[in-house]
């Protein structure tokens, strides 16, 4: 055997050990297919239920006033209908982060808001893991006190067992939104 093929074997088995990680991921409990209510189980899954909206291009006040996206993922018992949370809910608690307030006022770092926001919906909501991204827009031509900031830039912050966000910033297809 030459040594391109023992490279390709090597190169196989490690990329599969990747898909079988990403796979296992969700949540460990088993669910039963079923066809209809009367019916038994004729197979059993890894069952995960997620869900992610985004808030984009908004104006906040917050460290010399900049425009922001917001990337919010979340998972949740998908077991329990009753208990899925409203996602509209959730997105008014995320984006009340995004002005100041007493608790977090204008210079606050990104950091600590996402962090508060991420323990909010936790504690607030039926939801089990979190994923947030505060994207800020890039500033190249600051007015005021605002800074120099020549990238997108932010911070990600993740609590349980979901595969933290990292979406990249981009002008591009972004709406105008300045609520």
């Amino acid at each position: 055997m030459d040594i391109f093929t023992k490279t390709s074997q090597r190169l196989f088995l490690i990329v599969g050990l990747m898909v079988a990680i990403s796979l296992s991921s969700c949540d460990e409990r088993k669910a039963s297919v079923r066809l209809s209510s009367n019916e038994q189980p004729t197979e059993s899954l890894d069952e995960c239920m997620e869900f992610m909206f985004q808030v984009l291009n908004r104006k906040t006040q917050r460290q010399g006033g900049q425009k922001v996206n917001l990337f919010v993922k979340y998972k949740y018992d998908s077991h329990n209908e009753k208990l899925y949370p409203d996602y509209r809910k959730v997105r008014t608690t995320c984006i009340k982060y995004i002005q100041p307030s007493e608790k977090l006022p204008k210079d606050e770092q990104w950091e600590i808001i996402t962090r508060k926001m991420a323990r909010e919906v936790m504690d607030k909501y039926p939801v089990k893991a979190i994923s947030i991204q505060w994207q800020t827009f890039p500033n190249e031509k600051p007015e005021g006190d605002a800074l120099y900031e020549p990238g997108f830039h932010g911070s990600i912050y993740t609590i349980g067992d979901i595969t933290p966000l990292a979406i990249p910033g981009s002008h591009k297809n972004v709406p105008n939104m300045t609520e």
